[in-house]
């Protein structure tokens, strides 16, 4: 087995994850810099100006893990400060999902996902596309 490789992928899988984390937190307004508000704010809808030509919009569910999130960010930063707080949120995230997607794939290698349908590749040479996408129909 190559680790070398194992290594580099973990890494880069690491740093794209939080990048993508970081970016979707700053369409809701949370950058490392802080909190914007939304620009509008009612019961089932929030809109946020990202300085798009649309404003981003969440609604219900969203919502309610927003103000979560908010108020994790602000009671982790009266122990800290904000920045340590946002990175701290953001590795956690990263790490989270990192280590969903591994043992998802850890399941599929070994079959141990029901139906043995994989979800993150496929099982046939030369096909990319994982076998959840080309097999939606029998899920």
């Amino acid at each position: 087995m190559d680790k070398t490789a194992l290594r580099n992928f973990a890494i880069y899988a690491r740093r794209r994850l939080i990048q993508e984390i970081k970016n979707k937190a700053a369409r809701l307004g949370i950058t490392e810099e802080g909190i914007e508000k939304p620009l509008s704010q009612n019961s089932d809808m929030y809109t946020f100006d990202i300085g798009d030509i649309e404003p981003y919009k969440i609604y219900d569910d969203d919502i309610v893990k927003y103000n979560r999130l908010v108020r994790e960010l602000e009671t982790r930063a009266e122990h800290s400060d904000y920045k340590t707080a946002y990175q701290g949120i953001i590795e956690e995230v990263a790490y989270t999902w990192f280590n969903r997607i591994i043992a998802i794939r850890f399941m599929e290698v070994n079959n141990y996902l029901p139906d043995r349908l994989r979800i993150l590749s496929s099982g046939r040479e030369g096909v990319r596309e994982p076998e959840i996408v080309t097999y939606y129909y029998d899920t």
